[in-house]
């Protein structure tokens, strides 16, 4: 997998090129003929009320269902608090054993109620490549970078197969 830095607010269109080795120009002219908006994947999956019906969902589904089908059940709102309250966050062992093989993406919403905030990161074979890092990184190295220097929490790993 190619590792590709975003532009602001554009994860989830970069991790969409990375996992399907598109170029993310491509990705985002097809984003933009579906709607001349851009979205913030991160706002909208942090909001206090996203709707299902959004625009910003049905722009996601439609790149998901083009680009890295796996993730179209995936591109819906995830709420901060039901993952807390659930204790659905992954410990860092679960999150390695997870992202150990093959290839998919990794959702992350932040760990407090009152800083919502939401990313996503694609991996292959063990690594995490974020689209707002320099390079890859092994999975533990990732989350502790995670834990250590940002309000973010992994929760859902979601492979291709």
């Amino acid at each position: 997998m190619k590792h590709i830095k975003q532009r602001k607010n554009e994860c989830f269109i970069t991790v969409l090129a990375m996992l399907s080795d598109t170029d993310v120009n491509k990705i985002i002219a097809d984003a933009q003929i579906i709607t001349p908006t851009q979205h913030s994947w991160s706002d909208y999956l942090s909001s206090s009320a996203p709707k299902p019906d959004d625009d910003a969902h049905m722009v996601f589904r439609a790149l998901a269902r083009k680009y890295a089908p796996y993730l179209v059940d995936h591109c819906g709102p995830a709420s901060v608090k039901e993952v807390a309250e659930k204790k659905l966050y992954l410990t860092c062992a679960e999150f390695e054993r997870k992202t150990a093989r093959g290839k998919g993406a990794v959702i992350m919403v932040s760990r407090f109620l009152s800083r919502p905030g939401a990313h996503i990161a694609a991996y292959e074979n063990g690594l995490i490549y974020c689209s707002d890092q320099d390079g890859p990184m092994t999975a533990r190295e990732y989350y502790k970078f995670l834990a250590t220097q940002t309000i973010l929490c992994p929760f859902a790993v979601i492979p291709e197969f």
